[in-house]
């Protein structure tokens, strides 16, 4: 006679963790908020670089001195016009995540 045993799957495709603490529910949820933060500052730097090169393209009397494209009154607008949204869309995410971040840190078990 055959015995089988049937693992059941979450839909998520990964078997599911045994229950946990309250308190190492949080911690997880902190490191995890801790990475998305550190994630979203790698995906801010390409904004802010570009905020940066079409200010400097605006504002400085010779901008040429430092790349001769930056002279070019249309890519310095075109740098502000792509540069800004995105550091906007990455504060949104940083207010999002400290937000939830102050949520964890009140609720969290001593």
């Amino acid at each position: 006679m055959k015995s089988s045993v049937a693992i059941k799957m979450p839909l998520s495709g990964r078997p599911s963790r045994p229950p946990t603490s309250p308190k190492s529910y949080v911690s997880d949820a902190i490191r995890r908020n801790q990475r998305r933060s550190i994630l979203c500052s790698i995906l801010n730097a390409p904004g802010a670089f570009l905020v940066a090169m079409g200010l400097f393209g605006k504002l400085d009397y010779d901008p040429a001195r430092i790349h001769s494209l930056l002279a070019n009154q249309t890519l310095t607008n075109l740098m502000l016009a792509v540069g800004i949204p995105w550091m906007l869309v990455c504060i949104s995410c940083f207010i999002g995540l400290g937000i939830q971040r102050q949520r964890l840190l009140n609720n969290q078990p001593n």
